[in-house]
């Protein structure tokens, strides 16, 4: 079942060389049911006089991040550089370019309003209005990517899937389909791993990987394990994007998984304004496939749009720091 296109194995060929080989995935539970150029000057020559013309140095072009073919066949990216200015905010290290980038509507140009460069996203106040985001980790995956999709897709909405990239690698056709489906995409990091250091120097690989297998790119990030550092936040500030995390923590990772009640259960009971509800596909995540139905039911009965991100982070201003929800439902 696993084939791999040479355009994937082109994509890995530099992204994945120095990374640590990490386990294969289990396999996925069943689901129950239910630049410009030189300046140049001209010299205008008369009989008896030569005059040289004024002439206005252009600014410098921006510096972007540009993929390139290396002789191997693989694919690099190199990060950008920019004038960055530094802000400490509690424990989190938060880094922001002096001048932000133009505002635009659509994730696929890879930036949206108030996802700026380096910031580090927990929540939207959006002064009361009923909305939520969704989000999935750990994909993409077999069966449950697709089934989430169905599920979103029958009530007219749509979610964010933040991709591992040794699983896009895996499963490059679901992945592909996510965004034919008009779903977003976010950067998961290749590995997965919870090192600072291995993920800031991931960003700009899956970055790449993501281009090159589907075509697009991505302003947002999410840290494996929601790990933090000014590393991380330095490299995503070099590549124009966000981390975005959570203020709810609904615990479908835990083992031994919780039932799909118990997670709508807790859900409900955290349930507010300007969440971004994170969840996971990938791995064996049944229990949270068939959580989703009532999750989505659950929103729609009190009243909240179930908006996709950039309409999220847009409608109000973003948070960095919130403690986390405190239902005991969250918890038990």
């Amino acid at each position: 079942m696993r084939r791999r296109t040479l355009l994937v194995a082109t994509a890995l060929g530099a992204a994945l060389a120095s990374q640590a080989v990490l386990a294969t995935p289990a396999a996925p539970a069943t689901l129950p049911p239910a630049t410009t150029g030189p300046t140049s000057t001209t010299t205008t020559t008369t009989p008896t006089t030569t005059t040289t013309p004024t002439t206005t140095t252009p600014p410098p072009t921006p510096t972007t991040t540009t993929p390139t073919t290396t002789p191997g066949g693989g694919v690099s990216i190199g990060l950008a550089t920019g004038p960055y200015r530094l802000a400490g905010r509690g424990t989190v290290v938060q880094v922001t370019p002096t001048s932000a980038p133009p505002p635009v509507t659509d994730w696929k140009t890879g930036s949206v309003p108030n996802c700026t460069p380096g910031s580090l996203i927990r929540g939207v106040d959006t002064g009361g209005r009923r909305m939520v985001s969704f989000t999935f980790d750990d994909g993409p995956w077999p069966h449950h990517t697709q089934a989430i999709m169905d599920s979103f897709a029958a009530r007219g909405l749509t979610a964010t899937f933040f991709m591992i990239g040794q699983n896009l690698a895996s499963y490059p056709d679901i992945g592909r389909s996510v965004v034919a489906r008009g779903f977003a995409v976010g950067n998961h990091a290749m590995s997965h791993r919870y090192s600072t250091s291995v993920i800031a120097a991931e960003v700009a690989q899956m970055n790449s990987l993501i281009a090159v297998v589907l075509g697009v790119r991505t302003p947002y990030f999410r840290s494996p394990g929601l790990t933090e550092g000014s590393s991380i936040q330095w490299a995503l500030a070099n590549s124009g994007q966000c981390n975005l995390f959570t203020n709810v923590d609904l615990r479908d990772w835990i083992t031994p998984r919780r039932t799909a009640s118990q997670l709508c259960a807790s859900f409900a009971n955290s349930l507010g304004p300007g969440q971004i509800v994170l969840l996971h596909d990938g791995g064996s995540h049944s229990q949270t496939v068939a959580a989703v139905p009532c999750m989505l039911d659950v929103a729609a009965a009190r009243g909240y749009e179930v908006v996709p991100l950039h309409e999220l982070l847009a409608a109000g201003r973003p948070f960095e720091r919130r403690g986390l929800a405190t239902s005991p439902a969250v918890f038990e």
